[in-house]
C-alpha cells in the first residue's frame, strides 16, 4: 500500500478525534467559567492570587460619619487603579485588594468642602482596618474686623448664623450707632460686605436703636437672611416695637410684629421652621408695667404672609428678660424659651403644649438666669447657658441641661467676673459650646465640653472686648463668633479654621 495512503488511514481518525477533544475542552472551559462557584463546577486550576479586605469608617470629629465618600485604590506595583467602594450612611466602607503596595485615596462629596486625603504608601499583606478622620478643630483662633465704619456692634446684640453648606458663609446682624439702625454683613470670599436693614432719621441719641437683634437663615438655598429686632428710634408707636425683616433678593422687606415703645427692649429671639413657608417664631420681653414674656408667630401658608399671632407666655412677676428661643425640628415644631425671672432671681424654661404654654424653674440657687442662651439637641431636649450673678462682684458662667425629666446644672467658668453675653450651640455629638464675655480680667472667652471636661479658652483678650457675643458651629464642629470691640467701636469676627487630617492606619490580622 502506498505509504502516504497508509498514513492517512492511520492519522485521519486520530486528528479528527483530537479536534473533537479540543472543541469539547474549549466549550467545557466556557461552561465552567460561566457557572464558576455553582453546583458541580470544575475548579479553576490556575494559581490563585491572595486578596485581603481593607475596611473602616470615614468620620468628621464633630459631625460624625461621612457618607458617599469614594475610596480609590491605585496599585503601585503594576500601575492599575480603580474605585474600590463608597461609604454608606454610617461612614463604613470595605474594599477587596490583592496583596501589594497601594495608594489609597478618600474623596468626600464636593458639598462637604473637605479635601481628598491620600495614603501614599500602604502595603496590603493582611486584612487591614483603616479609619479616617477628616476634620479636627484644633487650630489657632483667627480674628478679623467685619465693620469698623462708625460705632457698630454696640447698643444691641450681634447675631451670627452660618449657611449650612460649604463654604458655610457667615452672616451677622448688628446695630449701628452711626446709622441709627440695624445692619447685616456677610463674608463673600475673603471680603466682608454689608448693607443696611433699617435706618432711623431721629436726631435724638437716646432714641437710637439700642435693642436686641436676632438673625436666622432660611434653611434652603439661597439661605435668605431674616432678622427680628427691637426698634426704639422714635416715639411714635407706629414705628417703635418689635420688627421682622427678610431679604427678598433685591431689598429688605419688613413688618411690625407688635408696636410699642418698650416691646422687645430687653430681649428678642428669632427662629424659623425648617420647611416652607419657614414660619418665623419670635420671643420678646415687654417692659414697663407688664414685664411679661411674649411670643409671636406668623400665621400665613405662604412666605411672609398672614398675621402675627401673639400670646403671653409668662406674666407671673417681672419675667422674660434675656430670652432665647429654639424650635424642635419635627412637626409641630414646638417652641422652647429660656428666660430670667427677675422677681425670684431664677432661670426658667417654657414650652408650648398644643395651645397652652407651660413653664418650669430650671435653677433657683442664688440669683441666676440672666443672659440666657438655649439650644435643643437631636431629641428635642433643652440645653441652656446662662449668667450666675449671685456674687455681686464676681459673676460665673453656668450650664443647665434636661436629663430625662430632671434638670442638671454645673458651673463652667468662675475665674473672674465672667458669663456675660452668653451664646450656646451644640455640636454633632450634642456637646455644648459657649461663647461669653469676661468683664474681669477682660476679653472674649469660649468654653467647650469634650465629653469629659470643660475646656476654656480666651479668644480675644483685649480690654472691654467680647460683649454681645454670638456663637455658631459649622458642620465640622468648628466655632465662629461675632462680638463687639468697645475701644475701637468695631464689629469683630473670630473662628477656628478646620485642619483636615487622617488617623494613622490601624493594622489587624483578620485571617
Amino acid at each position: 500500500m502506498n505509504k502516504r495512503k497508509l498514513w492517512a488511514l492511520i492519522a485521519g481518525p486520530g486528528l479528527a478525534m483530537a479536534s473533537l477533544l479540543l472543541v469539547f475542552f474549549v466549550l467545557g472551559r466556557s461552561t465552567v467559567e460561566a457557572t464558576h462557584g455553582g453546583a458541580g463546577a470544575v475548579p479553576d486550576l490556575q494559581p490563585q492570587i491572595a486578596t485581603f479586605t481593607v475596611s473602616g469608617t470615614v468620620t468628621c470629629q464633630a459631625t460624625g460619619p461621612i457618607s458617599d465618600v469614594e475610596v480609590y485604590a491605585w496599585n503601585r506595583d503594576n500601575g492599575t487603579g480603580f474605585v474600590g467602594g463608597v461609604t454608606d450612611s454610617s461612614g463604613a466602607y470595605r474594599v477587596a485588594l490583592e496583596e501589594g503596595t497601594y495608594k489609597l485615596e478618600f474623596a468626600p462629596p464636593s458639598a462637604t468642602g473637605l479635601n481628598a486625603k491620600a495614603f501614599t504608601t500602604t502595603q496590603i499583606m493582611t486584612d487591614t482596618v483603616l479609619d479616617v478622620n477628616f476634620c479636627v478643630c484644633s487650630g489657632a483662633w483667627v480674628t478679623e474686623t467685619v465693620d469698623g465704619v462708625g460705632n457698630v456692634g454696640n447698643g444691641g446684640d450681634t447675631s451670627l448664623a452660618l449657611a449650612p453648606t460649604y463654604p458655610y458663609t457667615p452672616h451677622i446682624s448688628y446695630s449701628s450707632v452711626s446709622s441709627q439702625g440695624v445692619k447685616h454683613a456677610w463674608l463673600s470670599g475673603a471680603i466682608w460686605l454689608s448693607d443696611t436693614v433699617y435706618s432711623s432719621d431721629t436726631v435724638d441719641p437716646q432714641e437710637r436703636n439700642k435693642g436686641p437683634i436676632s438673625l436666622a437663615l432660611v434653611p434652603t438655598y439661597p439661605y435668605t437672611p431674616c432678622i427680628a429686632y427691637h426698634d426704639r428710634a422714635c416715639h411714635d408707636t407706629g414705628c417703635s416695637g418689635v420688627w421682622f425683616a427678610c431679604w427678598d433678593g433685591t431689598t429688605w422687606v419688613s413688618q411690625v410684629v407688635e408696636a410699642g415703645h418698650f416691646q422687645g427692649q430687653y430681649g428678642v429671639s428669632l427662629a424659623l421652621e425648617p420647611v416652607y413657608p419657614y414660619t418665623p417664631h419670635i420671643s420678646y420681653h415687654l417692659l414697663w408695667s407688664d414685664n411679661d414674656l411674649k411670643y409671636a408667630y406668623l400665621s400665613g401658608t405662604a412666605w411672609m404672609s398672614g398675621t402675627w399671632v401673639i400670646t403671653t407666655v409668662d406674666s407671673a412677676g417681672a419675667v422674660g428678660t434675656g430670652n432665647s428661643l429654639a424650635l424642635e425640628q419635627t412637626h409641630p415644631y414646638t417652641p422652647h424659651i429660656s428666660y430670667y425671672d427677675g422677681t425670684k432671681g431664677d432661670l426658667k424654661h417654657a414650652w408650648r403644649s398644643g395651645t397652652t404654654w407651660l413653664s418650669e424653674t430650671v435653677d433657683s440657687e442664688g440669683d441666676v438666669g440672666g443672659s440666657t442662651s438655649l439650644a435643643l439637641d437631636s431629641d428635642g431636649d433643652p440645653h441652656i447657658g446662662y449668667l450666675d450673678s449671685t456674687n455681686l462682684y464676681s459673676f460665673d458662667l453656668k450650664y443647665a441641661w434636661l436629663s430625662s425629666t430632671t434638670w442638671l446644672t454645673e458651673t463652667v467658668d468662675s475665674e473672674g467676673d465672667v458669663g456675660w453675653f452668653t451664646s450656646l450651640a451644640l455640636d454633632g455629638h450634642g456637646n455644648p459650646h459657649i461663647s461669653y464675655y469676661s468683664r474681669t480680667p477682660g476679653g472674649l472667652r469660649y468654653a467647650r465640653f469634650d465629653g469629659g471636661v470643660w475646656i476654656v479658652q480666651t479668644v480675644d483678650g483685649g480690654i472691654d472686648v467680647g460683649r454681645h457675643s454670638s456663637l455658631a458651629l459649622d458642620p465640622g464642629g468648628c466655632p465662629h463668633i461675632s462680638y463687639y470691640d468697645a475701644p475701637r467701636g468695631e464689629l469683630e469676627y473670630a473662628h477656628i479654621p478646620p485642619r483636615y487630617l487622617y488617623l494613622p492606619m490601624v493594622m489587624r490580622n483578620g485571617r
